[in-house]
């Protein structure tokens, strides 16, 4: 496995996945528009969704692979009996909470969105909603004990699953609710249950199924697992901290602001997850077999950023510059207004300042905990959500701003992550740049230099975007992506790029079934 085809394995996934989200969102916002209703139901959905990212993609994840990649390479069947403690405690203590959750729902509700219209309606989506975190958590510990051994594929396609159930519910099940956003809230917990049991029958066939203990004994490795979760938890608390307080303030805006966010969210993660999540599946289980290996482990982390440059770079341009075109395209449809487009466009530039710092974040903060030190990427996280309310001030109070405010300064703040990370490993002699970075520059910036130039001569005026009919803008902003793309990568092949730079050689875990096979042989 190289990291260009583990890479190319994953994102493929989550290409599908961000295609049907978008599908997923194009319907919501054609059923339920940008209003009070919807935004009672993002509002609900944050809370678990903002756990799943804490739980599932952000702090377990980074705490369990690189210590069970570590278990696993000494004692196979140890790895298996840290695997199930871990599940053990997990589902002991996030059901707790879901209870404690749906108990005192409204009140959740008023510290999340004081000022949000539906108060009583988005409490009983939380209801429904909050065991979605239970589900979704096994999930993420399954990923992890997969992706651990290169097994990529059963975890990229779960969350197919959530956009699949989202969109049946939107199209075919709001008949059978008084209130049809439940078909939703519904759509989500059985996407949740569908995810668990692929994912568990794919850890059973792969013979990695976690040994559940027989009693309260824990091993030692999972004390240094906690350890690291929660200095890498106050990490992405922070991160999400983030979303929380700026869905606070985003209650007490216009309403439809929240769905606003939401939907130009949801664009700005096409790229972030797409690239991010998916070099970060890659590349931490590799880091941390690499750990001991300075030289292997520099090489690994130098391609890494060099393919999420070359990617994230354009990708941000691209979406700042067809802003207005994407969302039209996608949103302006049935309650989604001409007004609703205008003020999801202006946030979505917003988030586009963001997407290379958001995107590099990851497999930077990956070399910290495949090393197993959570410390600097809690601090700099730290100092991204304080950043990011000093310029919450600045641009909704000083510039009047409102929900573009909040979009530009997450963006900001996480390129500051980025940068603080990088600083950081440079001075600990952890990476050092490989030799070839002024002409990877000079390449880069050609090849998205000449891409801007085509979309600048063929990219319609406004206008256009507005009045236009679905099929005439589908069909000019797919002639436009496909100039862009095709303007890039040509480019920077005729500059010299090539694909075996980002091509180096992973070292995977061997799995179970894998060492009987090569026993009986």
């Amino acid at each position: 496995m190289t990291l260009l085809r583990g890479f190319a394995s994953v994102s493929g996934m989550v290409f599908v996945s961000r295609l049907l989200g978008l599908w997923r969102d194009i319907i919501i916002a054609s059923v339920f528009g940008a209003g009070g209703v919807s935004d009672a139901f993002f509002t609900a959905f944050r809370l678990p969704n903002t756990l799943r990212r804490f739980t599932a993609e952000g702090a377990l994840t980074q705490a369990f692979v690189p210590i069970y990649s570590a278990q696993q390479r000494r004692d196979a069947t140890q790895a298996a009996k840290l695997a199930g403690e871990i599940a053990t405690l997990l589902l002991a203590a996030l059901l707790l909470l879901s209870l404690l959750c749906i108990v005192f729902a409204p009140y959740v509700i008023v510290a999340l969105a004081p000022g949000l219209e539906q108060m009583a309606l988005a409490a009983d989506l939380l209801r429904v909603l909050f065991f979605y975190i239970v589900l979704i958590s096994l999930v993420a510990l399954f990923s992890g004990i997969l992706n651990a051994h290169s097994y990529f594929h059963a975890a990229a396609v779960a969350p197919l699953f959530l956009n699949i159930a989202m969109i049946a519910a939107a199209l075919w099940w709001t008949p059978f609710f008084q209130q049809p956003i439940f078909a939703l809230a519904w759509g989500v917990l059985l996407a949740g249950v569908v995810q668990l049991l692929w994912l568990l029958w794919h850890v059973k066939r792969a013979g990695l199924l976690p040994s559940l203990p027989r009693c309260w004994q824990f091993s030692a490795s999972l004390g240094q697992v906690f350890h690291l979760f929660w200095r890498s938890a106050l990490g992405s608390s922070a991160a999400q901290f983030n979303l929380l307080i700026n869905l606070f303030i985003a209650s007490f805006f216009t309403a439809g602001s929240i769905s606003w966010l939401y939907y130009a969210d949801r664009l700005m993660e096409l790229p972030a997850g797409l690239l991010g999540a998916a070099l970060t599946t890659v590349v931490l289980p590799a880091l941390s077999a690499h750990a001991d290996k300075p030289t292997e482990f520099q090489e690994l982390l130098d391609n890494a950023l060099r393919l999420i440059l070359f990617l994230a770079v354009p990708a941000a341009a691209g979406l700042a510059y067809l802003a207005l075109p994407l969302v039209s395209t996608l949103f302006l449809h049935g309650a989604f207004s001409a007004s609703d487009v205008q003020m999801t466009q202006l946030a979505v530039l917003a988030y586009a300042v963001g997407v290379p710092g958001l995107v590099a974040v990851r497999p930077l903060a990956a070399a910290f905990f495949a090393r197993q030190d959570a410390g600097v990427p809690v601090r700099a996280a730290v100092a991204a959500l304080c950043l990011t309310q000093l310029l919450n001030v600045i641009f909704i109070f000083g510039l009047q701003l409102a929900h573009v405010g909040l979009a530009l300064s997450v963006g900001l703040a996480a390129c500051a992550n980025a940068l603080i990370l990088y600083i950081v490993l440079r001075r600990r002699g952890w990476f050092k740049p490989q030799s070839g970075w002024h002409k990877f520059y000079l390449q880069l910036f050609a090849a998205l230099a000449v891409m801007l130039l085509v979309l600048f001569f063929i990219v319609p005026e406004d206008s256009f975007w507005l009045q236009a009919t679905t099929w005439q803008r589908i069909g000019k902003l797919t002639l436009c992506l496909l100039a862009a793309v095709g303007a890039y990568f040509s480019t920077a092949y005729l500059c010299g790029m090539r694909p075996q730079q980002f091509n180096q050689r992973l070292m995977p875990l061997p799995s179970p079934l894998t060492s009987e096979e090569t026993s009986k042989k």
